[in-house]
């Protein structure tokens, strides 16, 4: 309340200082009562200490703001572009129209799917897509190595196949260029070897904003289901739950869009529509995100390099279409018919480059 009666100060600047303290001080005493112990020959319980340190660097403390003056930003609410804020996936323009341009500052959205159907796959594309526009975007990747990710990521953005772009390593050269020009930028955090929670996420982008240079504008988390829980609990559904909600607090403190995945059930592997029934463990996932997204697939349409895209949850905007969309997996390329002239364009140039499928 102090704080708030100091004209010309940052609010906000002045709580994370304090947050930032209050972290230090609680490490340093836990690092102090491990070293007695030691000293004293007595065991450290090492989980133990390493839940306390997880939940120190989570996000408790750092909170999006929740105050909004209805009457007060009415002019500005009715006058700004609703999408001018959102990043479009770049799939397809039905889906992007569903969440009125794309996923916003703030919200979480997640495909879902079975095992091996292509949930990276997915995460590639909107992550590439974001890049098209000049985005900053972190890619986390908790099961497939960076290198690996980057591969991925360097067949998307030329639109060819890995042996396309071993072969002519100008390709990859080339649309660098073009998108450095673009202002665009992409990082890729392993944590494929190591454990993860959003606390850890947390952590990363308040460097980031202390360090004062460009924040993200995606976040792209490879998969949610992966992460480490804030606190363990009997049930696996509830640590779910705790990872959704977490990962949901952590776009509304940065503002910033987040896609990740799930897993589907067992029972989604061989159904012509994927719904939010047939989400593995926590079906309340479906509640926490704001869009929900189900990649479906036939044996005859992944021979054909079709994938159809279901919006199975959405509170952003109007509808749940489904859409069709080429998934050619060989140059990672996920794209409606109604995708935007650039990704049109580039795939329809690497359709006429030769190479094995």
């Amino acid at each position: 309340t102090k704080i708030r009666e100091l004209k010309d100060v940052d609010e906000t600047a002045v709580r994370l200082s304090i947050v930032k303290f209050a972290k230090n001080f609680k490490v340093r005493s836990l690092i102090q009562h491990a070293a007695n112990q030691v000293q004293g020959n007595m065991d450290v319980d090492v989980q133990d200490l390493r839940k306390r340190v997880d939940d120190i660097i989570s996000l408790n403390g750092i909170r999006a703001e929740v105050d909004y003056s209805y009457f007060g930003q009415t002019e500005q609410r009715l006058k700004e572009d609703v999408s001018a804020f959102r990043v479009p996936t770049g799939l397809s323009a039905a889906i992007d129209a569903s969440m009125l341009g794309g996923l916003g500052p703030g919200e979480l959205g997640f495909f879902m799917a079975p095992p091996k159907r292509g949930k990276t796959f997915a995460l590639v594309n909107v992550g590439a897509n974001a890049l098209y526009t000049g985005k900053k975007v972190l890619h986390a990747t908790l099961e497939i190595q960076a290198k690996a990710v980057a591969r991925r990521y360097d067949c998307c953005l030329t639109r060819a196949t890995w042996y396309d772009v071993v072969q002519d390593n100008s390709l990859v050269a080339d649309m660098r260029k073009k998108l450095e020009k673009l202002g665009a930028e992409l990082v890729i955090k392993d944590y494929s070897y190591q454990h993860c929670s959003v606390g850890h996420l947390g952590s990363l982008l308040e460097r980031e904003r202390e360090s004062g240079i460009r924040p993200f504008d995606l976040i792209v988390v490879d998969f949610a289901d992966l992460m480490v829980p804030p606190e363990r609990k009997q049930d696996t559904r509830h640590e779910l739950l705790r990872i959704y909600e977490e990962l949901r607090i952590l776009a509304g403190a940065f503002k910033v869009p987040v896609w990740t995945a799930s897993q589907g059930n067992r029972g989604s592997v061989m159904k012509r529509r994927v719904d939010i029934d047939d989400l593995a463990e926590a079906f309340g996932k479906a509640g926490i995100a704001d869009i929900v997204i189900s990649l479906c697939q036939s044996p005859e349409e992944k021979e054909e390099k079709l994938m159809r895209l279901f919006v199975a949850a959405n509170r952003i905007g109007p509808g749940n279409p489904m859409v069709s969309l080429m998934a050619d997996t060989d140059r990672m390329l996920l794209l409606g018919e109604d995708a935007p002239k650039l990704q049109k364009r580039t795939f329809e140039s690497a359709k006429k480059r030769k190479g094995p499928a």
